[in-house]
């Protein structure tokens, strides 16, 4: 980091440097409750920053701060917090954890294919421990990056996560800053890296306390979630700087390996430089100074692509972006959707543009939105896209049929699996959607929480009236909405479970060590629309010996199509058919003579073909 550390720092000698930023307070003080309780006078420099050193200071020691000799409250940027939100915090020496030889230092973000958990519900017992346990599968799986939802410290002891109070402390809930150490070594080991989800969108009211130090909550904006963080006002240098090193904590004392930000249009900042600039220059020389590939990812409602334009050129400088449009184009023909926002994608045209562009949107009108959507097509965009067919986004909108072997049925998740992982993009799964979970993934918190999520709630309702205006997303603080949200691994054993679960295995695979697949390239991507249903992907990587086609069949009904007038050369052989007994399917052998007559796809199945080169016949 290039500016002094803030919260309570521990060098390699074993002395602690507390420090935070203060402005609107004279006197500050530190608490240690450490065989007993004694307070310790902190110096306040020219621009509000008060700091104290401790020599020999106890790790694991609980400390409060103190303004002006009487008000009680947890430091800001607290690594630990063994009470929730109150007002004790704990120092944590991040130079004690054993990492074993970890020397992974990351992953080339095109060659990304995500796998999107939430630590609460990933397991029975919900949290770091548990998931760690279960890293075998994903292995197996042939996943290389594992996305966590926010693990930074939030109110209450279950929810989603992005109204974090604390940002560099893990939420207590799923375990202690080890746990998660522990986690990222196993993934590094299993040559998994690890994505972590922030959200700068608001100060939740349990942070409101903070405000006495300084100015976290903007004088005047207001996001959809609640006050916006103070990122261009008076005091907004040390505001800024709160939140870029809590971001660069988890890559420096975690080891994690990238940042999601989640709805970066809700970010306001009119700054001549933008957080979410600053923020990605900072950790670009992070980068660089450790040796290590960082990703970053960002999210946009509104379809801009500034996030993944090159610093110079006004953007943010992100390696990627989510697509919500690859999900919109695809369940019309995926599982008959039309309601909503999803009328808007009908026409088999945007299905076609998504599995080529990934976007379907380039600044036309939206009806539904009521608002022009996109960012028209330009060459600026340096970056990727992510797509999906489910995240927990879309899960959460969509109560009853948030799984997608619900709203699609088992042919048609198999469908979604394939259209995803084989587009020319950075694909993500949802948790569970590898096996067909059909349970759904519900908005859950704390009931103690719900008066501070209830912003988020009625913003998550809103966007689901978009989908379905009959959508009634249940209670978030029951029980049992939580419960229910939590994965069934039972259902990996079950005929249907086996059976997609295969045929994910077999597509990452494929799309890990064939050359036309393994990057995301949609510039040596081409698609036909074969029928209003039924398409043709076809991926190389320079030359026809290492292309790849891919037959999506979305209809009822067989289709047929004279294959010679679209693939190049004159060898090629059928790889794949998500219809084959193996995959849960009834189809006994995969066709041959893939060009000789016309080729037959399964209805509601998709088939891969790849060239056969002159060495492969013989």
């Amino acid at each position: 980091m290039t500016e002094k550390p803030l919260g309570a720092c521990f060098d390699s000698k074993g002395t602690c440097t507390f420090r935070v930023f203060a402005p609107r307070v004279d006197d500050m003080s530190v608490r240690i409750y450490h065989t007993g309780i004694k307070d310790y006078s902190m110096q306040k420099d020219s621009l509000g920053y008060h700091e104290l050193c401790v020599e020999h200071c106890p790790e694991g020691a609980c400390y409060s701060l103190i303004q002006n000799g009487e008000f009680c409250i947890a430091d800001p940027a607290s690594r630990c917090q063994p009470e929730d939100s109150g007002s004790i915090s704990r120092t944590i020496d991040h130079h004690l954890f054993d990492w074993e030889e970890d020397f992974f230092s990351g992953l080339n973000p095109e060659k990304m294919i995500i796998y999107e958990a939430h630590a609460g519900t990933f397991t029975p017992q919900g949290n770091l421990r548990s998931m760690t346990a279960r890293l075998d599968h994903l292995e197996d799986l042939g996943i290389n990056t594992l996305l966590l939802m926010p693990v930074a410290q939030f109110s209450g002891k279950r929810g989603w996560g992005y109204l974090t109070v604390f940002p560099f402390a893990v939420h207590n809930a799923y375990g202690t800053p080890n746990d998660l150490k522990t986690l990222v070594r196993e993934c590094h080991h299993r040559g998994i890296g690890v994505v972590l989800d922030l959200a700068f969108s608001c100060v939740p009211p349990e942070a409101n306390v903070f405000s006495d130090l300084a100015p976290f909550r903007h004088p005047c904006y207001n996001s959809d979630w609640g006050p916006a963080i103070n990122f261009d006002g008076p005091f907004s240098y040390g505001i800024r700087e709160f939140y870029i090193q809590g971001a660069l904590s988890w890559l420096q004392d975690y080891r994690v390996d990238g940042l999601k930000i989640s709805c970066a249009d809700r970010i306001i900042d009119r700054s001549p430089v933008h957080f979410l600039s600053e923020l990605s220059e900072r950790v670009e020389n992070f980068g660089r100074s450790t040796g290590r590939t960082i990703s970053l990812t960002a999210e946009d409602s509104c379809g801009s692509i500034v996030p993944i334009k090159r610093r110079e050129m006004g953007g943010y400088g992100f390696h990627a972006l989510c697509s919500d449009d690859f999900h919109n184009a695809l369940f019309p023909p995926l599982a008959g959707e039309t309601n909503g926002l999803y009328s808007e994608y009908t026409d088999c045209c945007k299905t076609a543009k998504s599995l080529q562009n990934g976007r379907c949107f380039n600044g036309e009108f939206s009806k539904v939105r009521m608002n022009y959507h996109g960012h028209p097509e330009n060459g600026d965009a340096e970056g990727n896209l992510v797509v999906y067919s489910l995240n927990h986004r879309l899960a959460g909108r969509s109560p009853g049929k948030s799984r997608t072997i619900k709203s699609a049925g088992f042919k048609g998740a198999k469908l979604a699996a394939g259209a995803t992982l084989l587009t020319p993009f950075i694909p993500m799964l949802f948790m569970g959607e590898e096996f067909a979970a059909d349970n759904c993934f519900h908005f859950f918190c704390s009931p103690e929480a719900k008066k501070s999520e209830l912003p988020f709630f009625h913003s998550l309702k809103d966007e689901a009236a978009l989908y379905c205006p009959l959508n009634d997303i249940p209670a978030p603080e029951a029980e049992i909405t939580f419960n229910g949200s939590k994965i069934c691994w039972g259902q990996a054993c079950r005929n249907k479970g086996q059976g997609i679960l295969a045929l994910h295995r077999d597509l990452i695979r494929l799309r890990r060590e064939n050359p036309a697949l393994a990057t995301a390239r949609p510039e040596r991507t081409q698609v036909h629309t074969i029928s209003p249903e039924a398409f043709l992907l076809l991926r190389n990587c320079g030359g026809q010996s290492q292309s790849v086609a891919a037959l999506f069949n979305f209809s009822d009904s067989e289709k047929s199509v004279e294959l010679s007038s679209f693939l190049p050369g004159k060898a090629w052989e059928t790889r794949l058919c998500s219809e084959q007994e193996k995959y849960g399917g009834e189809l006994k052998q995969l066709p041959v003579d893939v060009l000789k007559s016309e080729y037959l796809i399964q209805p509601r199945s998709f088939s891969i073909l790849t060239h056969i080169s002159p060495e492969g016949l013989g």
